[in-house]
């Protein structure tokens, strides 16, 4: 069944309508012939989540039938206003769903279903209805592609749901990092549920998210050098060469493993909402890491001198088990990244602390696959943090996006049910960023969807009749790739790793990819805006090709170059990042008008 005249800001296409809905020609209604029939009930004692569900729900049927769906708290609700829609743990629906069977759904699992002309939309209390609703919408056609763009179906008929459809999510935890200009409505219709300290929270007021304090790198704002150094320099990590450094930790040391547990404790008494993951974790670049006789001992009786991981697991399962007597909700969660990848020997975890495993997950790599099946003999609750991009060139042209959507249901093969993946971070603005975001929330919701029907689904609605251009740019990038045994990867450490499969072969077969996905959309401003954001990789890899390598804020052009054609390409790519307010080219390098190699190639 298809919907001709879906309103999409502005635009039209055609969408096809899910399973959810589709025998509407038999179904009960919400709305019909464009006038509501049925009323929204929410429990008396309705969680934030529910109402929040209800809110959702009737703003979103106004925007597709324009009918206005009244909405009753039980007490207030008599069958003789007609069919219900129930949003939550409502008495009406306890004669379906069991409390037993509510808890099975934890805050994110959901049923839909319809008894006699009526709508349920039950599940966890936080977020479980909130999802259920978001579900029903998708089936009508809605699709929130990113943060500023969204398509609503133009219809006459809001069907009730056709039929039941269970779902908990296999991965408790999903968390991303896409600097995809997120806004917090956008990660819950996203079903982004984590958070890790950098951005936004999703309020209780729409359902709350899993909160993390502090960041994924803690012990040196746990335990600050300044005053602890002078005061405690016991506390510190003893070097190679014998002396103490400010910026690292003893982790055996008795009176810090004291001083970090109060710090944790106190820090939980005093924020607010309700914590559920505390990071206590390495400081990143280096090792953080002592050679003092106590910690070498203590590697030693579990693994080797090198086993760094004994250290840090030792650490943390010490202060969870302290912590949890007064937060027994409360994980301690802590990385096993660089120098602690590889878990120690003879060693359980404490059953709240949370290790993070970090690297390029997928299912190319067997190593990895080795390395989270060690941890999860040693650890209870295992999460695996990925890398989407690379932060080291924000719009290289990086054609992974089937790796990057198997990520997900790779972690969940391999027995992980928290997924964290770091795609571009800070800023806003990257390659194809808006199609990487939709598509590794969409993964981490529901491992089991088909990563190329996601991919066609948002290009065919977020770029309209050039969306088939999109994925053959893509198809075409990532077989070429393969064919000449190129390596992708995200460079970190290393600038100029784009070079190995930025090539003029690969930049000029892109261009007439582009060309014709340009001109599909020219007479449509909104599609024509974001065929414009995805072109950006395009211009950035065929305009570095003619730079010299290592000229920084200059431009030296390449002996060769139609150096009048770049720099045409060069103003582009600055119009169209200043079009979309897009502010970075690297984690480390913000761009600014006039001071960054591209607009530098710009100048006449």
């Amino acid at each position: 069944m298809t919907y001709p005249g879906i309103f999409v800001m502005g635009a039209f296409v055609i969408l096809a309508a899910a399973a959810l809905t589709a025998n509407a020609d038999s179904a009960s209604f919400m709305v019909k012939s464009g006038k509501a029939v049925a009323i929204i009930v929410i429990p008396d004692d309705a969680t934030s989540g529910e109402k929040y569900a209800a809110q959702e729900l009737r703003d979103h049927i106004r925007k597709i039938t324009g009918a206005e769906l009244s909405l009753s708290s039980e007490k207030l609700y008599s069958r003789e206003n007609g069919p219900f829609i129930s949003i939550g743990r409502t008495d009406l629906s306890r004669k379906y769903v069991s409390d037993e069977q509510l808890k099975t759904m934890g805050d994110d699992g959901y049923h839909i279903f319809c008894k006699d002309g009526n709508a349920f939309f039950i599940g966890g209390r936080r977020r479980g209805a909130i999802y259920a609703v978001y579900e029903y919408l998708e089936s009508l056609g809605v699709r929130w592609y990113s943060p500023d763009y969204t398509v609503i179906p133009r219809l006459s008929n809001a069907p009730m749901p056709s039929h039941l459809i269970e779902y908990t999510p296999k991965l408790w935890y999903r968390c991303q990092w896409w600097n995809n200009g997120f806004t917090v409505e956008w990660l819950a219709r996203a079903r982004v549920n984590g958070n890790i300290g950098q951005f936004p929270e999703i309020p209780e007021s729409m359902g709350g998210c899993i909160k993390a304090m502090h960041s994924c790198h803690s012990y040196s704002t746990l335990v600050p050098a300044d005053p602890n150094f002078a005061q405690h320099p016991e506390w510190f990590a003893i070097k190679e060469d014998g002396k103490r450094s400010p910026h690292e930790l003893c982790l055996t040391n008795p009176d810090l493993r004291d001083f970090m547990t109060s710090r944790v404790l106190s820090d939980l008494k005093n924020c607010s909402g309700k914590v559920e993951n505390f990071w206590v974790s390495q400081n990143d670049g280096g090792m953080s890491a002592c050679f003092c006789e106590k910690c070498t001992a203590e590697r030693i009786a579990h693994g080797g001198k090198d086993k760094w991981s004994a250290n840090t697991i030792s650490f943390v399962s010490d202060v969870a088990e302290r912590v949890k007597k007064e937060y027994p909700g409360v994980r301690i969660k802590t990385l096993a990244y660089n120098y602690t990848k590889e878990p120690p020997e003879n060693m359980k975890a404490s059953d709240t602390v949370l290790v993070e495993i970090c690297g390029n997950f997928g299912p190319k790599n067997d190593d990895h696959e080795k390395i989270v099946k060690k941890w999860s003999a040693i650890a209870k609750n295992i999460s695996v943090y990925t890398y989407g991009g690379s932060n080291y060139g924000y719009f290289w042209p990086f054609p992974n996006l089937y790796e990057l959507g198997m990520q997900a249901p790779w972690a969940l093969q391999n027995g992980v049910t928290a997924f964290y993946v770091q795609g571009t971070a800070l800023g806003k603005g990257s390659g194809l960023i808006d199609l990487r975001a939709w598509l590794t929330a969409r993964m981490m919701w529901d491992p089991s969807r088909d990563v190329k029907r996601e991919i066609r689904d948002f290009c065919d609605g977020f770029y309209g009749p050039a969306g088939k251009y999109i994925v053959e740019y893509h198809d075409w990038y990532a077989d070429y790739i393969k064919r000449n045994n190129l390596e992708l990867y995200t460079g970190w450490g290393d600038g100029e790793a784009w070079r190995v499969w930025v090539t003029k072969d690969a930049m000029d077969r892109a261009e007439d990819i582009f060309h014709n996905a340009l001109e599909a959309v020219k007479r449509d401003p909104v599609y024509l805006r974001h065929v414009r954001r995805a072109y950006l990789e395009v211009l950035w890899g065929e305009i570095m090709l003619t730079l010299k390598p290592g000229t920084e804020n200059k431009a030296e052009f390449l002996p060769g170059t139609d150096v009048p054609a770049i720099r045409e390409k060069a103003n582009l790519f600055g119009e169209i990042m200043r079009e979309n307010g897009y502010d970075h080219l690297a984690e480390w390098l913000i761009y600014k008008r006039g001071e960054n190699q591209i607009d530098a190639a710009a100048q006449e």
